[in-house]
């Protein structure tokens, strides 16, 4: 491998092993490909201890999981929702997550996984978002879109 500013694994699942991690020479590890670490808590920590910083999967590529997950109840356009996910100033946004991750992984000396994990769990017990009112909402935006009229 290369040296290199940032390794963006945005393929393979596994990629990030036993074997694969000692052959980096990147301060960061970041990209959408799931499940990159063969082993979550063991490479997880073998990247920490190597000074190479990882951004889990599921908090980079999060929107996709959600996108994906949630097809079944339809689309808004512009959907704030969703686009909450990419602000900046949301508490909750994928840009707030991953500061919050790592700052905390650097204040506890645990690896950026193992506190996104637990984040996760955390928020878990929280109500789902996407129920409520939500279904009315897309169904407006496909009438005043005219989704019903496509052949």
């Amino acid at each position: 491998f290369e040296p290199c500013d940032i390794v963006a694994p945005c393929a393979t699942g596994a990629i990030l092993n036993l074997q694969s991690i000692p052959q980096i020479k990147a301060k960061i590890v970041c990209g959408a490909a799931n499940n990159q670490l063969e082993d979550t808590y063991r490479d997880d920590r073998m990247l920490f201890e190597q000074g190479t910083i990882y951004v889990p999967d599921f908090l980079v590529n999060r929107m996709g999981i959600v996108n994906c997950s949630n097809e079944q109840y339809g689309y808004v356009d512009h959907d704030p929702f969703f686009e909450r996910h990419l602000d900046k100033e949301w508490e909750h946004s994928i840009y707030q997550t991953t500061l919050r991750v790592l700052d905390l992984a650097h204040k506890t000396g645990e690896p950026p996984a193992h506190v996104a994990i637990r984040l996760a769990d955390e928020l878990s017990f929280k109500p789902h978002p996407i129920f409520g009112h939500r279904g009315q909402q897309i169904i407006n935006s496909l009438v005043a879109n005219r989704w019903h009229e496509q052949d």
